[in-house]
């Protein structure tokens, strides 16, 4: 059974199947599916899976039919793979009914607003409000985090929600250096209340273009103005396209690495020196900031290489943002994107010769890491250093400890953060 749908633009094509999906819920109390895609080009077809509506019938096969690709012409619903559904039938009557219904209700999704709780790798954010979300300190290491979705019915709401809530934290990890994990159930480490209660004047970071240390007033992150534009635009939309979809991808990978790295760097938290009752002696407590970051850290051997990996391809996405287009090879005609240079003319944009000089330098160390296994380090070091020469190496030393992630995140932090003025800037152009 074909039903003409005539669609042709990718959201509003998502978005009547999404209101579809949620009609079959609502009508047959389910729409569970064994979700099997693949397109017959010479059809123009895509067959995505089948569904289970709770019918006697049994699951019916469903796929679209297209002119373009990301358009709707047609849905069609089958027994298995090849025999039509019966308009006729009670089934074939219910199939038309949905798809009616969804054409009709696909224009007014309902707005709701959803909470969770996110835990800081050392402290929580100032409180902030835009149109689509509200973050609000609750305790030492912990903040709600609330973002409103227009959706058709609570799993349609989910899975609008999880990609957005991914995105704010990886744009939050990119203004702030730090790192930010959704509470999982069941975790009950404890922590310590509020020194106070938050203020909900919305300050934004004193010094824009900071780079070392981390931007933090009363013991709260700080945004810069253009991060919480850019964290409205990515709580608002559905979809997001052009240089603010690049550097979305670009923070991904800047959250990843600094989750990594705060296994190597972050594990222990440094108390207050308390004196031990003899006369000019001190104690510094060193506890775990989490246990879940000491085993992690016990697990990966390569984590310093992986964290320096993952920074680098964060700046590679970013430099795409305004960089020059690929050129062709003048003797095979293939195309040149020039990786390593974009990267280091961007560092060299934001930061000045040294931080080009870095970029290029510790973009070599990545690419022997990634394509000739070399290690950036031996990870020999044992409390006592022991200089040996190692002529492979850019500075003719062996290195014996973890890569320089600090001063790693720190310059690919401080270009992102410059690179996220300039999307920012383009978009309101665009407005």
């Amino acid at each position: 059974m074909n039903i003409q749908v005539g669609i042709d633009k990718v959201a509003e094509a998502n978005r009547f199947l999404r209101t579809l999906w949620a009609e079959f819920r609502k009508v047959c109390g389910k729409c569970a599916w064994q979700y099997t895609p693949y397109r017959d080009g010479p059809r123009n077809l895509i067959f995505l899976g089948f569904a289970d509506i709770g019918r006697p019938e049994g699951g019916v096969g469903v796929s679209v039919t297209y002119v373009k690709k990301g358009s709707i012409r047609s849905i069609c619903f089958t027994h298995g793979l090849d025999r039509p559904v019966d308009p006729q039938s009670d089934l074939g009557q219910l199939i038309q009914t949905t798809v009616e219904a969804a054409r009709t209700r696909m224009a007014s999704p309902e707005r709701k607003a959803y909470q969770v709780t996110v835990e800081c790798l050392d402290r929580p954010l100032w409180f902030y409000e835009g149109h689509s979300f509200r973050m609000e300190p609750k305790s030492r290491r912990r903040f709600s985090l609330s973002v409103a979705v227009a959706a058709f019915d609570k799993p349609d709401a989910e899975t609008q929600l999880i990609p957005r809530m991914r995105q704010i934290l990886d744009l939050l990890s990119v203004e702030t250096n730090s790192a930010f994990w959704p509470l999982l159930r069941g975790n009950d480490e404890r922590d310590e209340p509020l020194e106070q209660a938050p203020d909900r004047s919305g300050l934004f970071v004193d010094d824009p273009n900071w780079m070392d240390d981390y931007p933090v007033r009363e013991r709260l992150y700080l945004l810069s103005a253009e991060g919480k534009r850019l964290l409205e635009l990515v709580a608002e939309e559905e979809s997001l396209g052009g240089p603010i979809s690049t550097f979305m991808r670009a923070c991904n990978h800047f959250h990843t690495a600094r989750k990594y790295d705060a296994q190597v760097t972050d594990v222990l938290e440094v108390g207050k020196a308390e004196p031990t009752g003899q006369a000019g002696e001190y104690v510094i407590p060193l506890t775990v900031r989490y246990s879940r970051l000491e085993a992690a850290g016990q697990l990966g051997a390569a984590h310093a290489e992986i964290t320096g990996t993952l920074y680098m391809s964060a700046l590679e996405i970013a430099s795409k943002i305004g960089g020059p287009e690929p050129t062709a090879c003048p003797k095979c005609g293939q195309q040149q994107f020039k990786i390593s240079q974009r990267v280091t003319d961007l560092m060299t944009r934001c930061g000045g010769e040294n931080l080009g000089r870095f970029a290029e330098g510790y973009y070599n160390q990545r690419s022997q890491y990634l394509h000739e296994g070399v290690m950036l380090s031996d990870l020999s070091y044992a409390g006592i250093s022991i200089p040996l020469l190692d002529p492979s190496s850019t500075s003719g030393c062996r290195a014996q400890g973890a890569s320089p992630s600090r001063n790693l995140r720190e310059y690919v932090g401080f270009a992102m953060r410059r690179v996220l003025k300039e999307v920012v800037g383009g978009a309101a152009r665009q407005e």
